[in-house]
């Protein structure tokens, strides 16, 4: 990723505000420019999708590592329980790191938009 600097809107000359979309004044705050600050320093974003702004706070390691721990709780279980015949553990094959990114989307969107009932979703 690369460093890039901070982007801000011009300043107004001589008594003139300056105007921006629909007429509307506009501070000098910084503009959005597709680039990110991660921690104290900025990165230029390749592309800017949900799921690009989602990686800069979840590492793809992070996930792994979830991933990693819910099928290794899935094996334990499986190994030390006794199941019904008709047990959903049963059917049960390992989580796939696209699979959890899937996941967590959807339990963000849950929290983004409220439906009566889980089935629903």
């Amino acid at each position: 990723m690369m460093i890039t600097k901070v982007l801000r809107h011009p300043e107004p000359t001589q008594g003139q505000p300056l105007l921006g979309v629909r007429g509307q004044h506009y501070s000098n705050k910084p503009l959005f420019t597709g680039y990110c600050r991660a921690g104290s320093s900025q990165v230029e974003m390749e592309s800017t999708t949900p799921l690009d702004y989602f990686k800069l706070m979840v590492s793809e390691d992070m996930v792994a590592s979830m991933v990693a721990e819910t099928n290794r709780y899935a094996s334990q279980t499986l190994r030390n329980k006794e199941l019904s015949p008709n047990s959903r553990f049963r059917k049960w094959v390992d989580v796939t790191i696209q699979e959890m990114y899937a996941f967590m989307g959807l339990i963000l969107s849950m929290g983004l938009i409220v439906i009566d009932y889980l089935e629903d979703y």
